[in-house]
């Protein structure tokens, strides 16, 4: 009861809780331990509920949903996405990275050369020619954009609901009251342990054929690039969200969609 929560949801959260101790093999638990179970649970369900309420909300007005996931390289993007597009029942998930890759293979290197290369990789030779910092990278952004607006348009045509992750959408870019008949959502992620971000870095290169070292050697530019994308994102007034643990990732953006359907509702 003292959660603020219905009678019959309490009693429902806590006979889970029950279930939970039954199965475990342990023949106590500390109140530590307890809490942190208790946390988890209502956590869990706060994200299911959170969920259903934006699915119902967003079949109330009857317009796409759309969510543009942002920030620097290895904060956890795609993955966040991924639990993102389950928990809301999206089955259309899509990167920033397959647009760079098709422009690219469309655009010759003379007339675009920031497609050729990584995000992390430009604006390295700013500090000997005076260039602005990450001028290369936002040019390489405001080129990708080109296919960023069109996958919107088309997903908000089709009446498609759509997850949009990449470091190319940068804050202040799409413009999220451009697509009319749909409702577009923009949130940055970031993670500030610089030891926890390098440490991404491995664990990927175990699950993918992505060699960390790779980005290991980058890694002060991939720092100096998540920085340029937080300041830019606190200014442009869109939401940072800290990624240290991606349930609790998860659930804060499903806080910040539902508001955003709320608002418009």
């Amino acid at each position: 009861m003292t959660t603020g929560l219905r009678p019959d949801r309490g009693r429902h959260l806590a006979r889970r809780i029950e279930r939970h101790l039954a199965s475990s093999p342990q023949d106590c638990v500390s109140r530590e331990e307890f809490r942190a179970l208790a946390d988890d649970v209502l956590g869990d369900y706060h994200g299911e509920e959170t969920a259903e309420r934006i699915r119902e909300s967003v079949e109330a007005l009857e317009r796409p949903l759309v969510v543009l996931i942002g920030g620097g390289t290895g904060v956890g993007k795609s993955t966040v996405a991924t639990q993102l597009a389950h928990e809301l029942g999206i089955t259309r998930v899509s990167s920033t990275d397959f647009i760079r890759e098709i422009l690219r293979l469309v655009v010759p290197e003379t007339i675009a050369p920031e497609l050729a290369r990584s995000s992390f990789e430009l604006d390295q030779s700013r500090s000997s020619n005076g260039a602005t910092p990450h001028a290369e990278f936002e040019r390489q952004a405001q080129q990708v954009l080109v296919g960023v607006q069109a996958t919107i348009e088309r997903a908000v045509r089709e009446g498609m609901p759509l997850i949009l992750e990449g470091v190319h959408l940068f804050p202040g870019l799409v413009d999220l009251d451009a697509a009319s008949d749909g409702l577009v959502v923009q949130v940055v992620l970031t993670v500030e342990d610089g030891d926890d971000h390098l440490h991404r870095f491995a664990v990927r290169a175990d699950d993918s054929d992505r060699p960390a070292n790779r980005y290991g050697e980058e890694f002060d530019e991939i720092r100096e690039l998540q920085a340029h994308v937080v300041a830019t994102a606190h200014r442009a007034g869109i939401p940072v969200v800290e990624n240290r643990q991606v349930d609790t990732t998860v659930r804060q953006v499903l806080d910040l969609i539902l508001a955003a359907v709320s608002a418009r509702s």
